[in-house]
């Protein structure tokens, strides 16, 4: 199967899953952002021009459906996919801990820019109550559901190369 048709089904399958539990969550914000594994998985194993276009589609198809404001998750997205590849040709990104320290950070990214976005639109606003909450939350979701959800797209990766058969 081609690596592009693959990872754009699983962003697709990523973003439904984001849309659907994020009504089930008891806050929106806090739900985690399964298209962000995804594009964290490509800045570390595919940090390619060609999958950059990829990752700015996966982006662009959130911002259809996501109720943000328009280009942000596009954005967001290609940031993301740049930054944990430049840091990777530094560093040793293949590690869990790297994994582990980009959630961390690129989440608390996010949350920044979703506020910084929203403030350059309303420049009279403060900042939300609530921000270091939703910050931790946010943090904590990701990590329990982006260190499996990585896992899981490197098991597919391996499956993918032939390197070994996907066992689940």
């Amino acid at each position: 199967m081609r690596p592009v048709v693959l990872y754009l089904g699983i962003g697709w399958i990523g973003i439904i899953l984001q849309l659907s539990l994020s009504h089930y969550l008891p806050h929106v914000d806090r739900h985690p952002d399964f298209v962000f594994f995804v594009i964290l998985f490509l800045g570390i194993y595919h940090g390619t021009l060609g999958t950059a276009f990829l990752v700015f589609f996966l982006g662009y198809l959130l911002d259809l459906v996501a109720t943000t404001p328009f280009g942000l998750n596009s954005l967001l997205a290609l940031i993301l996919f740049f930054s944990v590849d430049w840091i990777g040709q530094r560093a040793d990104s293949r590690t869990p801990l790297f994994a582990v320290i980009t959630l961390i950070i690129f989440t608390g990214v996010e949350i920044f820019l979703f506020w910084f976005w929203e403030w350059l639109l309303n420049p009279g606003g403060t900042l939300p109550s609530g921000l270091l909450m939703d910050l931790f939350l946010r943090t904590l979701g990701n990590l329990v559901f982006g260190i499996p959800a990585l896992s899981l797209l490197k098991r597919v990766e391996q499956w993918r190369k032939g390197e070994s058969a996907l066992r689940l």
